[in-house]
Protein backbone atom coordinates (compact mmCIF):
# COMPACT_ATOMS: atom_id res chain seq x y z
CA UNK A 1 0.00 0.00 0.00
CA UNK A 2 1.31 3.22 -1.01
CA UNK A 3 0.11 7.05 -0.92
CA UNK A 4 1.44 10.63 -1.70
CA UNK A 5 0.04 13.94 -0.39
CA UNK A 6 1.31 16.98 -1.74
CA UNK A 7 -0.45 20.53 0.29
CA UNK A 8 0.84 23.61 -2.11
CA UNK A 9 0.75 27.11 -0.26
CA UNK A 10 -0.43 26.84 3.05
CA UNK A 11 -0.46 30.43 4.39
CA UNK A 12 -0.36 31.63 7.60
CA UNK A 13 -0.54 35.12 9.73
CA UNK A 14 0.79 35.45 13.56
CA UNK A 15 1.12 37.87 15.81
CA UNK A 16 2.37 38.30 19.50
CA UNK A 17 2.11 41.10 21.76
CA UNK A 18 4.07 41.68 24.59
CA UNK A 19 2.08 44.07 27.08
CA UNK A 20 4.93 45.00 29.61
CA UNK A 21 6.76 46.87 26.92
CA UNK A 22 3.99 47.03 24.03
CA UNK A 23 6.61 44.97 21.39
CA UNK A 24 5.00 43.08 18.54
CA UNK A 25 6.34 40.17 16.95
CA UNK A 26 4.47 39.74 13.45
CA UNK A 27 4.81 36.41 11.56
CA UNK A 28 4.02 35.45 7.81
CA UNK A 29 4.52 32.22 6.78
CA UNK A 30 4.28 30.11 3.16
CA UNK A 31 4.26 26.87 3.44
CA UNK A 32 5.00 23.48 0.93
CA UNK A 33 4.61 20.38 2.09
CA UNK A 34 5.13 16.64 -0.07
CA UNK A 35 5.02 13.30 1.43
CA UNK A 36 5.44 9.32 0.25
CA UNK A 37 4.40 6.97 2.20
CA UNK A 38 4.64 3.07 1.51
CA UNK A 39 3.84 -0.11 3.72
CA UNK A 40 3.78 -3.80 2.89
CA UNK A 41 3.96 -7.16 5.04
CA UNK A 42 4.01 -11.15 3.74
CA UNK A 43 3.26 -13.92 6.09
CA UNK A 44 4.07 -17.14 5.11
CA UNK A 45 3.90 -20.57 6.79
CA UNK A 46 5.03 -24.21 5.87
CA UNK A 47 4.43 -27.94 7.52
CA UNK A 48 7.14 -29.31 6.57
CA UNK A 49 5.45 -32.96 8.07
CA UNK A 50 3.23 -33.81 10.81
CA UNK A 51 5.80 -32.97 13.48
CA UNK A 52 7.42 -29.70 12.00
CA UNK A 53 5.94 -26.38 10.88
CA UNK A 54 7.95 -22.81 10.00
CA UNK A 55 7.08 -19.94 9.74
CA UNK A 56 8.14 -16.21 8.79
CA UNK A 57 6.83 -12.43 8.35
CA UNK A 58 8.25 -9.99 6.35
CA UNK A 59 7.31 -6.08 6.68
CA UNK A 60 8.00 -2.56 5.60
CA UNK A 61 6.96 0.83 6.47
CA UNK A 62 8.40 4.25 5.40
CA UNK A 63 7.70 7.60 4.58
CA UNK A 64 9.34 10.73 2.83
CA UNK A 65 8.65 14.05 3.59
CA UNK A 66 10.04 17.48 2.35
CA UNK A 67 8.51 20.83 3.48
CA UNK A 68 9.27 24.19 2.04
CA UNK A 69 8.89 27.17 3.90
CA UNK A 70 9.16 30.95 4.19
CA UNK A 71 8.56 33.23 7.04
CA UNK A 72 8.93 36.51 6.94
CA UNK A 73 9.14 38.09 10.44
CA UNK A 74 8.74 41.63 11.27
CA UNK A 75 9.74 42.81 14.95
CA UNK A 76 8.23 46.08 16.15
CA UNK A 77 7.37 48.11 18.98
CA UNK A 78 9.19 49.83 22.27
CA UNK A 79 11.97 47.32 22.07
CA UNK A 80 12.43 47.10 18.57
CA UNK A 81 12.87 50.92 17.51
CA UNK A 82 13.53 50.86 14.89
CA UNK A 83 11.45 48.21 13.64
CA UNK A 84 13.17 45.66 11.64
CA UNK A 85 12.29 42.83 9.48
CA UNK A 86 13.86 39.49 7.73
CA UNK A 87 12.99 36.40 6.09
CA UNK A 88 14.37 33.24 5.09
CA UNK A 89 14.16 29.86 2.74
CA UNK A 90 13.74 26.78 4.59
CA UNK A 91 14.05 23.24 3.60
CA UNK A 92 13.51 20.12 5.87
CA UNK A 93 13.58 16.79 4.59
CA UNK A 94 12.41 13.80 6.63
CA UNK A 95 12.62 10.01 6.09
CA UNK A 96 12.11 7.14 7.45
CA UNK A 97 12.14 3.18 6.72
CA UNK A 98 11.07 0.42 9.46
CA UNK A 99 11.99 -3.41 8.72
CA UNK A 100 10.66 -6.04 10.97
CA UNK A 101 10.95 -9.69 9.79
CA UNK A 102 10.39 -12.99 12.20
CA UNK A 103 10.79 -16.28 11.76
CA UNK A 104 10.03 -19.81 13.97
CA UNK A 105 10.27 -23.09 14.07
CA UNK A 106 7.89 -25.19 15.68
CA UNK A 107 8.84 -28.62 16.46
CA UNK A 108 6.46 -31.64 18.04
CA UNK A 109 8.33 -34.53 20.13
CA UNK A 110 5.13 -36.73 20.27
CA UNK A 111 2.49 -37.67 17.90
CA UNK A 112 -0.30 -36.15 20.63
CA UNK A 113 1.30 -32.56 19.96
CA UNK A 114 1.26 -31.78 23.72
CA UNK A 115 5.48 -31.85 23.80
CA UNK A 116 7.36 -29.42 21.26
CA UNK A 117 9.62 -26.63 21.16
CA UNK A 118 9.48 -23.46 19.38
CA UNK A 119 12.64 -21.30 18.16
CA UNK A 120 12.00 -17.90 17.28
CA UNK A 121 14.14 -14.91 15.26
CA UNK A 122 12.82 -11.39 15.29
CA UNK A 123 14.28 -8.46 14.06
CA UNK A 124 13.37 -4.67 13.79
CA UNK A 125 15.22 -1.87 12.38
CA UNK A 126 14.64 1.76 11.67
CA UNK A 127 17.23 3.62 10.14
CA UNK A 128 16.02 7.95 9.53
CA UNK A 129 17.78 10.66 7.71
CA UNK A 130 16.23 14.37 8.73
CA UNK A 131 17.62 17.54 6.69
CA UNK A 132 17.40 21.37 7.86
CA UNK A 133 18.84 24.02 5.53
CA UNK A 134 18.22 27.79 6.27
CA UNK A 135 19.76 30.56 4.05
CA UNK A 136 18.72 33.67 5.39
CA UNK A 137 18.71 37.78 3.71
CA UNK A 138 21.33 40.07 4.51
CA UNK A 139 19.26 41.55 6.67
CA UNK A 140 18.95 38.84 9.00
CA UNK A 141 22.80 39.15 10.12
CA UNK A 142 22.83 35.38 10.55
CA UNK A 143 24.82 32.66 9.21
CA UNK A 144 23.04 30.10 6.46
CA UNK A 145 22.86 26.74 8.41
CA UNK A 146 22.59 23.11 7.54
CA UNK A 147 21.97 20.17 9.85
CA UNK A 148 21.50 16.60 9.64
CA UNK A 149 20.51 14.06 12.10
CA UNK A 150 20.97 10.59 11.31
CA UNK A 151 19.23 8.43 14.55
CA UNK A 152 18.92 4.54 13.55
CA UNK A 153 17.77 1.33 16.13
CA UNK A 154 17.77 -2.02 15.67
CA UNK A 155 17.15 -5.03 18.03
CA UNK A 156 17.60 -8.68 17.60
CA UNK A 157 15.54 -11.31 19.58
CA UNK A 158 16.40 -14.91 20.20
CA UNK A 159 13.85 -16.99 21.83
CA UNK A 160 13.89 -20.58 22.90
CA UNK A 161 10.51 -22.28 24.72
CA UNK A 162 9.62 -25.74 25.42
CA UNK A 163 6.15 -27.08 26.88
CA UNK A 164 5.56 -30.51 28.00
CA UNK A 165 3.03 -31.68 30.14
CA UNK A 166 3.57 -33.73 33.72
CA UNK A 167 0.60 -35.00 34.80
CA UNK A 168 -3.34 -34.53 33.68
CA UNK A 169 -3.78 -31.21 33.43
CA UNK A 170 -0.29 -30.06 34.05
CA UNK A 171 2.20 -28.38 31.77
CA UNK A 172 5.82 -27.23 32.38
CA UNK A 173 6.74 -24.38 30.16
CA UNK A 174 10.95 -23.28 30.46
CA UNK A 175 12.72 -21.24 27.93
CA UNK A 176 15.25 -18.41 27.45
CA UNK A 177 15.50 -15.05 25.51
CA UNK A 178 18.65 -12.54 23.91
CA UNK A 179 18.00 -9.63 22.96
CA UNK A 180 20.24 -7.13 21.45
CA UNK A 181 19.30 -3.55 21.22
CA UNK A 182 21.78 -0.70 19.60
CA UNK A 183 20.62 2.56 18.91
CA UNK A 184 22.22 5.52 17.18
CA UNK A 185 22.32 9.02 16.69
CA UNK A 186 24.91 10.94 14.30
CA UNK A 187 24.04 14.62 14.12
CA UNK A 188 26.35 17.03 12.12
CA UNK A 189 25.69 20.55 12.32
CA UNK A 190 27.46 23.16 9.49
CA UNK A 191 27.71 26.86 8.85
CA UNK A 192 26.78 26.97 4.68
CA UNK A 193 29.02 29.77 2.47
CA UNK A 194 27.80 30.11 -1.15
CA UNK A 195 27.59 26.47 -1.90
CA UNK A 196 30.52 25.60 0.48
CA UNK A 197 29.42 24.08 3.57
CA UNK A 198 31.95 24.19 7.10
CA UNK A 199 31.49 21.34 9.67
CA UNK A 200 31.29 23.07 13.58
CA UNK A 201 32.39 20.74 15.57
CA UNK A 202 31.27 21.57 18.75
CA UNK A 203 27.40 21.23 17.54
CA UNK A 204 28.30 17.80 16.18
CA UNK A 205 27.42 14.42 18.25
CA UNK A 206 27.86 11.19 17.65
CA UNK A 207 25.56 8.65 20.40
CA UNK A 208 25.78 4.99 20.60
CA UNK A 209 23.86 2.96 22.82
CA UNK A 210 24.20 -0.97 22.81
CA UNK A 211 21.82 -3.02 25.59
CA UNK A 212 22.30 -6.92 25.73
CA UNK A 213 19.43 -8.31 27.42
CA UNK A 214 19.50 -11.92 28.95
CA UNK A 215 16.68 -14.05 30.23
CA UNK A 216 15.17 -17.59 31.34
CA UNK A 217 11.81 -18.48 32.76
CA UNK A 218 9.88 -21.86 34.21
CA UNK A 219 6.75 -22.01 34.65
CA UNK A 220 3.95 -24.35 35.43
CA UNK A 221 0.55 -24.35 35.25
CA UNK A 222 -2.10 -26.63 36.35
CA UNK A 223 -5.99 -27.43 35.75
CA UNK A 224 -8.36 -29.07 38.32
CA UNK A 225 -11.86 -28.91 37.47
CA UNK A 226 -13.13 -25.06 37.85
CA UNK A 227 -9.91 -24.58 39.50
CA UNK A 228 -6.47 -23.69 37.79
CA UNK A 229 -3.57 -22.13 39.22
CA UNK A 230 0.26 -21.10 37.54
CA UNK A 231 3.02 -20.27 39.21
CA UNK A 232 6.95 -19.40 37.85
CA UNK A 233 10.32 -18.00 37.89
CA UNK A 234 11.95 -15.67 35.62
CA UNK A 235 15.63 -14.55 35.78
CA UNK A 236 16.76 -11.56 33.68
CA UNK A 237 20.17 -9.67 33.26
CA UNK A 238 20.65 -6.46 31.01
CA UNK A 239 24.39 -5.30 30.09
CA UNK A 240 24.66 -1.52 28.69
CA UNK A 241 27.39 0.19 26.87
CA UNK A 242 26.97 3.99 26.10
CA UNK A 243 29.53 5.80 23.59
CA UNK A 244 29.51 9.61 23.22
Amino acid sequence: MGAYQNIPNIENNTERKVFTDHSILSQYLKTTQRMHFLMGNINMSYNIDSLNTISSSFGVTGYRLKNRYNPLLEFSGNSFIPSYQYSYDGTMKMSNTSYDFSADWQHFLNTEKNKYFIISYMLSQSPQENEMTQRFDTSAMLDDVYDKNRPKSMEQTIQIDYTMPVGNGQTVNVGSKYVNRRNISLSEYYNIEGDVKTLIDENTSDYRHTSNIGAAYAEYDASMGVFSAKTGLRYEHTWQNVEL
